[in-house]
């Protein structure tokens, strides 16, 4: 880890809780798809099952009411249209009962005991109809009796086949309820699993969330402590460097961008220690210059004072030759002179020679 980038660094924390954020969505949003069914399940499928068991047998009591209501009309006047009247509801109450029988067989079951209810239920509503079946033709022969001969003896087959549909249809009522409570009983596990799966959702993700958040801290302090430490390090031998302090050293082993800064840093400090080495040699050796042009220079001052001395001299010499030139000068001119008068008195004296030697 210490010889990878910073930025890698920051990308593999980004990483860690990008997946941890994935990993809690995934979860949350897979126990509320699974909640999500279940309660789609139980208003599906559950609570329309429960009214289709309800409805049944309230309508297995309608017609029971209805099979009840003939003997009322036994012998009314208008019995005929009486009975004629209950055929009608009768036929209203089978189409309605049809109905959420096909809704009832059409559900899957997820219990084995609900599938064996059902099971069940089929053979007995077969022979509940069946036997309705035989009491709604006697009901149907009473509204067509021409006679109160007749009407009797249709009235005492109708008790026969009612006395044989009373245990078909309480039987048939007890496993209606059996299902119905089976039904309630799975309804309520199942609400019962989805609150567990709920709470159980809930507290794994609680458990991720602070684990996830331990090691999200754990990262966070070595990532912080690979970047921040080094960088103090770096800071205080900036400082150090910045007061004039050379000896110092950073103690960072890695790779990445401040270990590089790091090594910047120790780099800067060797070569300026080596600036500042070579600097105090030159200084060094320009102090011994200096010392030795001072040393020449007491040896010049000496010589020049000693030569001072000797052009006093000279100065007094060459005053003296000058008195002397000039005093060659003057008796050369006067020797000159001389030699020009002398030189005129032989060229008069030659003159007179001539002239002597002429005459």
């Amino acid at each position: 880890m210490k010889n990878i980038k910073i930025g890698t660094k920051l990308w593999m924390a980004f990483g860690f809780l990008a997946i941890i954020i994935v990993l809690v969505g995934t979860i949350g949003f897979f126990r509320i798809s699974q909640m999500s069914s279940g309660i789609n399940n139980v208003a599906e499928n559950r609570i329309p099952d429960l009214l289709d068991f309800q409805k049944m047998n309230f309508l297995r009591m309608t017609i029971r009411s209805q099979t009840l209501e003939v003997w009322v009309f036994e012998n009314a006047e208008n019995s005929k249209a009486e009975f004629s009247r209950i055929l009608n509801n009768r036929n209203e109450t089978w189409a309605e009962i049809d109905e959420h029988w096909k809704s009832i067989q059409n559900r899957s079951r997820q219990s084995e005991k609900g599938r064996q209810l059902i099971e069940q239920l089929k053979g007995e509503y077969l022979n509940w109809r069946n036997i309705y079946v035989e009491l709604d033709g006697v009901i149907q022969a009473l509204s067509k009796a021409s006679s109160p001969e007749e009407n009797a003896i249709l009235f005492v087959s109708y008790f026969e086949v009612y006395k044989r549909m009373v245990p078909i249809s309480d039987k048939m009522g007890k496993t209606f309820v059996e299902a119905l409570n089976n039904n309630v009983v799975n309804t309520d596990n199942m609400i019962e699993g989805n609150e567990q799966d709920a709470s159980n959702a809930k507290s794994l993700m609680v458990i991720i969330i602070i684990i996830s958040l331990i090691i999200a801290i754990i990262i966070g302090v070595f990532i912080i402590n690979a970047i921040v430490v080094p960088l103090k390090k770096a800071v205080e031998v900036s400082l150090k460097i910045a007061d004039g302090d050379l000896t110092c050293n950073i103690d960072v082993d890695q790779n990445d961008e401040v270990g590089q800064l790091a090594k910047a840093l120790c780099k800067m400090t060797s070569s300026l220690k080596e600036i500042i080495t070579a600097i105090v040699t030159g200084t060094e050796n320009i102090s011994s210059a200096s010392q030795q042009m001072s040393s020449n220079a007491q040896t010049m001052s000496q010589g020049a004072n000693e030569q001072a001395a000797s052009s006093e001299e000279v100065s007094s010499s060459m005053e003296q030759m000058g008195s002397n030139i000039q005093q060659n000068t003057d008796n050369a001119q006067q020797t000159e002179k001389i030699s020009q008068k002398a030189a005129i008195e032989i060229q008069e004296s030659s003159l007179v020679v001539n002239q002597t030697v002429d005459a």
